[in-house]
């Protein structure tokens, strides 16, 4: 592996862990986006997810590494132009799910978690796909370079 794929992995984890601590809403999801230009990053998006979660049950860690590589993985797939839509969408049913149906929440949590999704999508279709691009035409952000 090349020290520049960890560096990038352990910068975008971080920036993931900070943005989730210092932010009311998870805008932290918003940078699952980046995957789409560089799908070497997957696994940072999937360290920061956990650890942004450190702080609830240890079962939780799993769930967050779970749906913070799944949910860039997916975003690799589809592109940059369909990430937002996955980005509001796919954490939303997880999430909604694992804590209705797993933790035992009301249901009413889940406007609150889909609102917060789809101002992450809103905030990475603004903000993080054009810092993407930028970072990808620049050689920042190469996958191919693992």
């Amino acid at each position: 592996m090349k020290l520049r794929y960890i560096a990038w992995n352990g910068a975008v984890a971080a920036l993931f862990v900070a943005l989730s601590y210092l932010l009311p809403i998870r805008l932290g999801s918003s940078l699952y986006m980046l995957a789409a230009f560089d799908p070497g990053l997957v696994p940072g998006l999937a360290v920061g997810n956990a650890l942004a979660g450190v702080h609830h049950r240890p079962l939780d860690l799993i769930e967050g590494a779970v749906i913070g590589a799944f949910t860039p993985w997916l975003c690799s797939k589809v592109g940059p132009l369909w990430s937002p839509v996955v980005v509001a969408v796919v954490p939303s049913v997880w999430v909604a799910f694992w804590l209705t149906q797993v933790v035992g929440l009301s249901t009413a949590v889940v406007p609150g978690i889909v609102m917060g999704q789809l101002i992450a999508a809103a905030v990475g279709g603004i903000a993080i796909l054009p810092l993407g691009r930028r970072l990808w035409k620049q050689g920042f952000l190469r996958g191919a370079e693992r």
